[in-house]
């Protein structure tokens, strides 16, 4: 078994931070799908209503977050999203 010692000094030069969309866009592909495990049901039974009713199940950020893969998805309204951020300086465009 391999053990990781960590200084006070060490740990504070860490830094941790996790994306909202790293729940975003898995709940939004749960949404979307049809497939789900019966633990999920009874949130996608009362959130489905809302997101449709919303208009959230097409437009920007269904472009954004594909049915698998990388976010963005790599689609020419995503591409058009992320080029109109990077001209406003609001977002850096991946590569």
């Amino acid at each position: 078994m391999a053990e990781l010692s960590f200084s006070a000094d060490d740990l504070a030069q860490v830094r941790f931070a996790v994306s909202p969309m790293w729940e975003v866009a898995p709940s939004f592909r749960l949404l979307a799908s049809d497939a789900a495990h019966p633990i999920h049901r009874p949130w996608i039974e009362q959130a489905r209503p809302h997101v449709l009713a919303a208009g959230l199940h097409r437009g920007w950020l269904a472009e954004l977050i594909g049915p698998s893969g990388y976010v963005p998805a790599r689609t020419a309204a995503a591409e058009t999203l992320l080029d109109a951020a990077s001209l406003t300086g609001s977002a850096s465009r991946p590569e």
